[in-house]
């Protein structure tokens, strides 16, 4: 997840770099080139990595059309950052903005990161849930992300145990009891088998 403000210096104007590069033919819109590259790098917040989804990297034709300035201005600018060590372009095309760190909230960034990541992964876990035949939704699954890990992870197991129990013949295979809740698998012999939950009195 990008953030929704980037830092901008009060004194950006007065850096020699900047003063350079509104000398040159287009300067002006190199400079407002820059502040773009600064603020597409915070959406996708990523130590200042400029990318499109699955780090795949941007053509200066496609930079040109997103942000809205001719090719052949657009490849001047490139060039003029990476001539003033702005940024850097690896090998695979991509655009990095040199000392990130420096000029942004990296902690803040990094944060927000780690939320959104925790977030996404509680949802493919609830969605592993119900998957499994459980109501996500119930009050006794956990909402911290490891006791929710810890859960799915015993779900996981016991539906092991059930397929497991269809071909051994076990008539109760296990029982595994979670904080107030439990989960008892049963085979009756028969070909048939139950996986249940229940509230637990402990």
């Amino acid at each position: 997840m990008g953030v929704t403000w980037i830092k901008l210096s009060v004194n950006m104007f007065d850096d020699e770099k900047i003063k350079l590069i509104r000398t040159m033919p287009e300067g002006e819109a190199i400079t407002l080139i820059w502040v773009q590259l600064l603020c597409l790098a915070g959406k996708i917040n990523d130590g200042g990595a400029v990318y499109m989804g699955q780090n795949l990297a941007y053509t200066d034709e496609m930079l040109a059309t997103i942000l809205g300035h001719p090719v052949n201005t657009m490849r001047a600018a490139i060039q003029a950052f990476e001539q003033f060590k702005m940024i850097e372009v690896n090998t695979n095309g991509m655009i990095e903005i040199a000392n990130w760190e420096k000029h942004q909230n990296v902690e803040a960034m990094e944060e927000m990161r780690a939320k959104d990541n925790a977030r996404q992964k509680k949802v493919r876990l609830r969605k592993k849930i119900k998957a499994l035949g459980y109501d996500p939704d119930a009050p006794e699954v956990p909402k911290e992300l490891p006791l929710l890990e810890e859960y799915v992870s015993q779900l996981n197991n016991v539906t092991k145990q059930v397929i497991s129990c269809i071909y051994t013949g076990v008539h109760i295979l296990s029982i595994y009891t979670y904080p107030k809740h439990t989960i008892q698998v049963i085979h009756t012999g028969k070909g048939d088998h139950h996986a249940g939950d229940r509230a637990s009195n402990r």
